[in-house]
């Protein structure tokens, strides 16, 4: 906030630009959230989009309620529906959500617990829900859906294209980052890192 020293802001963006330049996606969320707090804003932005695209839920929601996608035209409709598909994929990193409440709850329960039946339970029940946000995210993957609603036959096929060949990027983002940060696994549905709509 404002009442936040210059030197303390400068360790805090530190503390952020690190873990982000070593590619850790929830550190692009966070950057990007502290730079909007500040003059940051179009720098905070592209962490944001970096975000999106390898994975981060919360980064494509954010963006797609704060950039101006009016989906006249075959780019836009194809970023909206892009950061659509990355908000609602089960295997997109979910670092904002239920996950990280319910286990900071059980550290704070047990600081020196063993936390791995509590990982195991959370991951059960994120894995029973997924089927429903699996087959969500596939219904709305299909041709004529309302992104694609004021484009031409042509326009639509490109979009639909375009937005499977990033998601297959960010899919592959997303292990990249598992195998790479093993943590990351507790945010993400390793079940549900191949999963796409027909081509």
């Amino acid at each position: 906030g404002p009442e936040v020293d210059a030197p303390t802001r400068a360790r805090r963006m530190e503390d952020l630009r690190s873990p982000a330049a070593e590619g850790y996606p929830p550190a692009y969320e966070s950057l990007a959230v502290f730079l909007g707090r500040g003059a940051g804003w179009s720098e905070g932005l592209r962490w944001r989009w970096l975000g999106a695209e390898h994975g981060d839920a919360d980064a494509a929601k954010q963006l797609s309620g704060r950039i101006g996608l009016d989906g006249a035209d075959r780019q836009s409709a194809a970023d909206r529906m892009f950061l659509s598909w990355v908000h609602c994929h089960p295997a997109s990193f979910d670092s904002d959500g239920p996950v990280m409440s319910e286990l900071n709850t059980a550290r704070k329960a047990s600081p020196g617990a063993d936390l791995t039946q509590v990982i195991a339970q959370v991951h059960a029940k994120r894995l029973n829900e997924a089927k429903a946000k699996a087959e969500n995210f596939l219904h709305g993957c299909v041709p004529g859906a309302y992104y694609l609603a004021s484009l031409p036959p042509d326009d639509q096929a490109w979009v639909r294209k375009t937005v499977r060949a990033r998601m297959v990027q960010t899919l592959k983002n997303i292990k990249a980052a598992v195998r790479k940060f093993p943590d990351l696994e507790l945010l993400t549905l390793p079940e549900y890192q191949d999963l796409l709509p027909p081509p």
